[in-house]
């Protein structure tokens, strides 16, 4: 998980670091990973070079470029948009960058032949991830059809209904991510404006380049199961769902348990790793399993604001107090997870063009107008 969420509202306590893109910072999971290897997700590490960097960042742009243009041609001018939309991005490449990306490719590959059953990965930079792309994806949609109608109801309107919809959008979401092959990772960073956006900060503010990908070993999660929890001068003061507006009954019901196994981890993580942290103040994101048997720690982030909040206000003072432990030391940690259906109608988590995909799959809304653009997610 990754966060790019940034308020005004602060304390100077907990201010976030001045440039999370710094070498070695503490969220970048090489600095981290080898203290807690058992409790997190096999990962392996690539160093991706400055040249790689700039042909991917050079790619993005031309896709940017390219959906630019399309914007700007009249939707009933189907010659020149047709005309746009047969430039090839990796043409604007010289020869020297499209060997880079194929050399980046076989990198993933042979990290790839090493993760047991061949049962793929995840990646992304050391910074973020490249889930923007996984969301523009056609193969993010083919898998949230498959979770649907695995979800069959009888009353399509029903909380039961709009229940199971959240919950198979964010599992189709983890699986879009699944890559196992060095060519479907690269299609990801390719399309990625985050991990471009990334490439362009850490030039700006590296003077001596040094940036990672990072492979992480797939497995089967429960993405609904998935916890934040903050941290605070070396104090567990409050954990919450990650995913806001998903109500998952399964974890309302075994919140004493799952109370239990995050107090627990934590005590065995922060050890490993609070050296390292300016002030002792971070955010750790978990993952149950479906059985509430187990956790496993998915990622260290910097503290809010930098970290999204979830079900914490951030622009409310009263949930601001309880990150930074500024309550009652008798009811800590606080912990917040949905205790009801989320309104579907106040959904707004859920990307719209697979939103409106779930509406259509369930019958609730009639199909849009066939767009002349639809291979435009492949640029835009």
């Amino acid at each position: 998980m990754d966060d790019e969420k940034q308020t005004k509202v602060g304390d100077s306590h907990l201010k976030p670091s001045v440039n999370r893109f710094e070498e070695n910072h503490f969220d970048h999971i090489s600095q981290w990973y080898e203290r807690i290897t058992d409790h997190t997700f096999k990962t392996y590490f690539i160093d991706l070079s400055e040249l790689q960097a700039i042909s991917i960042m050079k790619y993005r742009d031309k896709c940017r470029e390219i959906a630019t243009l399309l914007r700007f041609i009249d939707k009933e001018n189907t010659e020149e948009r047709e005309k746009v939309m047969k430039f090839e991005p990796r043409d604007s490449l010289s020869l020297e960058q499209k060997d880079s990306l194929e050399a980046l490719r076989v990198s993933i590959d042979n990290v790839l032949e090493t993760i047991p059953e061949k049962r793929g990965a995840m990646v992304r930079l050391s910074t973020r991830s490249p889930k923007d792309a996984a969301l523009a994806s056609t193969k993010v949609k083919e898998i949230l059809k498959k979770e649907l109608e695995a979800r069959p109801h009888a009353d399509t309107g029903s909380a039961e209904c709009y229940t199971d919809d959240s919950i198979a959008y964010w599992r189709s979401v983890s699986k879009a991510n699944h890559i196992i092959s060095g060519a479907e990772a690269l299609e990801l960073l390719l399309h990625s404006n985050r991990v471009s956006d990334d490439i362009r900060w850490t030039q700006m503010h590296l003077k001596k380049w040094s940036m990672q990908l990072v492979v992480r070993e797939w497995e089967e999660i429960e993405p609904e199961l998935e916890l934040r929890a903050f941290i605070t001068k070396g104090k567990l003061t409050c954990f919450t769902q990650y995913h806001r507006n998903c109500f998952v009954p399964s974890l309302w019901e075994h919140r004493e348990q799952v109370k239990k196994l995050v107090i627990d981890e934590f005590e065995k993580v922060h050890p490993l790793v609070v050296d390292m942290i300016p002030d002792q103040s971070y955010t750790l994101d978990f993952v149950l399993n479906k059985d509430f048997t187990s956790i496993r720690v998915v990622e260290i982030n910097d503290p809010p604001p930098t970290a999204g909040t979830s079900l914490f206000l951030w622009d409310s003072e009263e949930d601001r107090n309880i990150i930074w432990g500024k309550t009652n030391e008798q009811i800590f940690p606080v912990v917040r997870l949905l205790d009801r259906p989320y309104p579907w109608a106040l959904q707004e988590d859920i990307h719209p063009p697979l939103k409106q995909l779930i509406e259509e799959i369930r019958g609730r809304a009639a199909p849009p107008e066939s767009k002349s653009e639809r291979s435009l997610c492949l640029v835009c």
